[in-house]
């Protein structure tokens, strides 16, 4: 049973044993005078039994009210959760297809070879392209020294070279894997549900196409696309990152390396 119940019971049984009361009163008392004087007492009690129902049925409100308030508060959390629950399907959804865009991007790259006069496809390109780097620029440490150039003005002009060489096959990648990140850095979903997405791209990289990534990055030096990799540290699994102490000459992030 409620309290308000009890009130209620409580507040009949009150009523029905005054109205009892009096009636015993006027059956054995005389002096109709103070008889009198009793009904004036029994009429405030009523009167205060009448004000204990107002205020019952205002505690009855209010617990109605805080009932209704409780119940739109969780209905509310619900369609917030149902809200970020919604937003998040349609996030994966999409970016599972720009990540299918992207990976169908890489697999149609070809570069044409005019030593072994064939084509190479695919991520077998980014090889490609990092030997023609290497030979380019005499001044490279290359892959076994480290993934900095010692020199950075052979280095850039060298980059320059080759991606004037190759830019369509070049530019167009880099832009796509620029557009992937900048979607799940821009996307509404929670902060903490998006490392995952970026790990995903991450583990889908091959080590040259990091290397290449990289070597963007240090060409380009200050653009928002560095600030994109330092946020998602998109160079983590890079081959001798313990060279990034370089980084500082090239205006690189220590973040871009996890």
């Amino acid at each position: 049973m409620s309290k308000n119940n009890t009130i209620l019971i409580s507040s009949a049984l009150l009523i029905i044993s005054a109205w009892l009361g009096s009636g015993i009163l006027l059956y054995k008392t005389p002096n109709h005078a103070e008889l009198g004087d009793m009904f004036g007492v029994i009429n405030s009690l009523f009167s205060g039994l009448g004000l204990a129902g107002l205020i019952y049925t205002l505690l009855l409100q209010r617990e109605s009210l805080e009932t209704q308030r409780n119940e739109l508060k969780k209905q509310e959390t619900e369609l917030k959760n149902q809200r970020k629950e919604s937003e998040k399907q349609r996030f994966e959804s999409s970016f599972i297809q720009i990540l299918q865009i992207h990976n169908n991007l890489t697999r149609s790259l070809r570069i044409f070879d005019e030593k072994s006069d064939k084509f190479i496809h695919g991520v077998d390109c980014f090889s490609y392209l990092l030997q023609e780097l290497y030979a380019m620029n005499p001044d490279f440490t290359g892959v076994t020294s480290g993934i900095y150039p010692r020199d950075k003005e052979s280095f850039q002009e060298a980059y320059n070279k080759l991606r004037n060489k190759y830019d369509n096959n070049f530019s167009h990648y880099l832009r796509s894997i620029y557009h992937l990140l900048k979607f799940i850095d821009s996307s509404s979903i929670d902060e903490k549900s998006k490392p995952p997405f970026y790990k995903m791209v991450r583990g889908r990289l091959t080590s040259d196409e990091l290397r290449v990534i990289f070597y963007n990055c240090i060409y380009h030096e200050k653009d928002d696309f560095n600030n994109l990799i330092a946020n998602t540290a998109l160079l983590k699994y890079i081959p001798n990152k313990e060279w990034s102490a370089e980084s500082e000459k090239y205006n690189l992030k220590p973040e871009s390396f996890g």
